[in-house]
């Protein structure tokens, strides 16, 4: 049985893979694609690679791609899921006899005919 607390650490989990992973990826990309393009020839010389500007390259790049990353990717998550459990409720609703999904909208109760608002 699920528990608040285990949906609530599981899309955290989820956020920390998905945004770890994008953040990993673009990084790569971009340290690679300015490497090749070498602006300036920060990047590298006749004979080295200056693996300085790689580096500071690649941790600007990666730390702030991976916290959008992560905060977006929990947000749909749980968005994701909240869409989810409330299609599942209003199914679960309608899964039973007329009669059932007419009492469970608060307009037949016992057989009787009532109004909406004497079961609010």
């Amino acid at each position: 049985m699920k528990t608040p607390l285990s949906r609530f650490s599981s899309f955290w989990s989820f956020g920390l893979v998905i945004g770890a992973l994008v953040a990993c990826g673009v990084t790569l990309f971009v340290t690679v694609w300015e490497w090749i393009e070498n602006p300036g020839g920060i990047f590298r010389g006749a004979e080295e690679t200056h693996w300085r500007f790689v580096y500071e390259t690649a941790v600007s790049w990666l730390a702030p791609t991976f916290l959008y990353a992560a905060v977006a990717a929990s947000a749909m998550h749980l968005a994701y899921s909240g869409i989810r459990a409330a299609l599942r409720r209003r199914r679960a609703g309608r899964s039973g006899s007329a009669g059932g999904a007419l009492r469970q909208r608060g307009r037949l109760r016992g057989g009787e005919a009532r109004s909406r608002s004497a079961f609010r």
